[in-house]
């Protein structure tokens, strides 16, 4: 119960008294596991999937609570990564590294009341470290299966009255299917100075970049998907600025500026003379329904070449009153200015700014409620009011936990569905945002002295105005507000600190999701109505940690356009395991190992591409 958790409601709260349904793992986690990037850790989360294309560096998606990639939000530092080009924060995901992370906190549940668009389904919050202590620095080098090589630096410390952190990282690997190389790079700084008892000053910064080689798909019935290769290089950029003053000592306020950058470039490659080479994996004929009608002998065609860039420019005044000691308020007023193009529409910029206010109470003792609202203004579709409440209670006698939230979310929409000229995919400047109903309860208890902690949670959810692409006439694809979902589930997670030595987490989650069409309900793609994970590790004699995890994902369908119109079909369930290991042969010297897939399964989380296979890992860490 005495953990802190600052994303549920905009400010440091236990545990205790949290309303919302979440999941923290925190830097000692992040590193203890082994988690190379930020997609391996969300796994734990219950109701949190990802979805990849294949290898390292494939195209990556998160969802929360069964909604659409594009209804989570993702922060760093504060700093929004959805872009307005991408809809979801998936060029920033692709390449997101858990190094020098101070924890990655997952809130389940509506958060447009606090954050605005896009968190209708939850929101991911990654914080980069703060530094503190003895400074030191860490030097790394890993080698294993995939011609994979890792290498890089962390450090971090105090001097004096600056807290600093940062880190460099450069990942190369072949993953395990020809022209699919990966080569990308990492880095990040953070600086806390305390100028005075009062005032802080802050700067951080995340940046990332990779080169990727996309074979497409391994099925021969994916014709135009089946090329050699796709040349793609993704970057982005994270910056943000704060003060935070503690202005009496009962109001605090702070400020946070922060932009963010993408940009993104496809090669898809021309088709040459003999189709067969461009299609190795095609069994039929070139007369075949459905085979694209450019792709037959003669001349080669030129490259075609995909670009996209985009920015945000975030600008946060928040305001943190203690009315007294059974009440706090936070308020405040943010903006968002987004710009981006791509190659179907020229730069757009659009605008927001939202006011909010949330109240907490502790009516009587143990019993705490939040109530908040927020009003949002989009210089292109207008106004939109949200809001939430949550309630908490804690029963002393046996360390049981009640909770409940209730809350509206909306989802503006993205520029390419206002803006593009595809006649496939035309963009519709009447868009309005999609807008969401949701409500969850459950119960936490609290064991072993608080070192055990068990929850279930159900949740119902109701989203609106669904974007979605419409045939207006037989040459004419139109994005346009017009499907619904429903979506219920139960969450159930278990995180147990048994002792200094012994940590374990795991969770199970059921989710029950349909998509209302005009052609009728369907089950959204690649969503498991199950799944099952977990993770422990053990210290012995403090030199030597070892763990092993485990994931089960069940009953999911896919998108199939084998026979040259969309349909929806079952995807194989599976089952994934690992093993890590790491020995401290002395305060300056370890020795890592780590084991993903350990049984070999043959599995997809996009159908016709292949997730890795069976990888072996060693690295060595000095420390100084």
């Amino acid at each position: 119960m005495d953990e802190i958790v600052v994303t549920a409601n905009r400010m440091d709260d236990s545990a205790a008294r949290l309303g919302s349904a979440y999941t923290k793992i925190d830097h000692d986690e992040l590193v203890r596991d082994q988690f190379v990037d930020v997609k391996r850790a969300v796994d734990l989360a219950p109701t949190a999937t990802v979805v990849e294309n294949g290898g390292r560096g494939g195209v990556t998606e998160i969802s929360v609570r069964g909604d659409r990639p594009d209804h989570t939000l993702v922060l760093v530092d504060g700093v929004k990564t959805n872009s307005a080009i991408f809809n979801n924060a998936s060029p920033f995901l692709t390449y997101a590294s858990a190094l020098n992370l101070q924890d990655v906190e997952v809130v389940r549940g509506p958060q447009s009341m606090l954050f605005g668009s896009d968190a209708l389904g939850g929101v991911l919050s990654l914080q980069t470290r703060r530094g503190e202590g003895t400074p030191s620095t860490t030097l790394f080098f890993e080698a294993g299966s995939y011609q994979t090589f890792r290498e890089g630096l962390l450090s971090a410390g105090s001097i004096g009255k600056l807290d600093y952190s940062l880190h460099f990282a450069r990942e190369d690997t072949a993953n395990d299917r020809p022209n699919n190389d990966l080569a990308e790079n990492s880095g990040s700084l953070r600086l806390d100075y305390r100028a005075t008892d009062t005032v802080t000053f802050g700067i951080s910064m995340r940046t990332q970049a990779g080169t990727y080689e996309e074979p497409g798909s391994i099925r021969p019935v994916d014709y135009y998907n089946n090329l050699l290769k796709e040349d793609v290089s993704g970057a982005s950029t994270m910056l943000s600025a704060y003060v935070d003053w503690k202005t009496t000592d009962s109001w605090t306020q702070k400020l946070v500026l922060g932009w963010y950058e993408e940009s993104y470039k496809q090669i898809i490659p021309g088709p040459p003379a003999n189709p067969v080479t461009c299609f190795p994996n095609y069994t039929g004929t070139l007369t075949d329904p459905g085979f694209p009608a450019g792709y037959v002998a003669g001349a080669p065609a030129s490259d075609s070449v995909y670009l996209a860039h985009s920015a945000n420019f975030n600008l946060d005044y928040k305001h943190t009153l203690q009315l007294a000691d059974c009440n706090r308020l936070i308020a405040g007023v943010d903006s968002l200015i987004q710009t981006g193009h791509d190659n179907s529409f020229p730069n757009q910029t659009n605008s927001s700014v939202g006011f909010y206010a949330e109240d907490e109470w502790e009516a009587i003792h143990n019993l705490v409620f939040t109530a908040g609202l927020r009003l949002q203004h989009h210089d292109i579709w207008g106004d939109v009011l949200t809001y939430r409440f949550t309630e908490a209670y804690l029963f002393d006698a046996t360390h049981t936990k009640l909770h409940a939230s209730y809350g509206t979310g909306f989802k503006s929409p993205s520029f390419f569905w206002l803006y593009s000229t595809s006649p496939f995919a035309e963009g519709n400047k009447n868009l309005q945002p999609e807008r969401s109903e949701s409500w969850d309860c459950g119960v936490e208890q609290f064991l072993l002295g608080d070192r055990l902690t068990l929850g279930a949670t159900y949740f119902q959810s109701e989203i609106k105005d669904l974007v979605d692409l419409a045939q207006i006439d037989p040459s004419t694809w139109q994005y346009v507000n017009r499907n619904q979902s429903y979506i219920q589930g139960v969450e159930v997670s278990a995180n147990a600190k048994v002792t200094d030595e012994w940590q374990t987490r795991a969770s199970f989650a059921w989710i029950e999701a349909k998509e209302s069409q005009p052609s009728g309900n369907a089950r959204p793609y690649y969503r498991p109505r199950y799944t099952i994970g977990a993770e422990t590790s053990y210290t012995f004699f403090k030199k030597l940690t070892v763990g092993t995890g485990v994931q089960c994902v069940v009953s999911r369908v896919g998108s199939d356009f084998a026979t040259g119109i969309e349909q929806s079909v079952p995807v194989e369930d599976y089952t994934v395991a690992r093993i890590f290991g790491r020995y401290a042969v002395s305060d300056h010297f370890a020795i890592t190992a780590r084991v993903e897939n350990v049984f070999g399964e043959k599995y997809v989380t996009r159908i016709g591409f292949p997730a890795l296979g069976t990888g072996a890992y060693g690295g060595v860490e000095v420390t100084f």
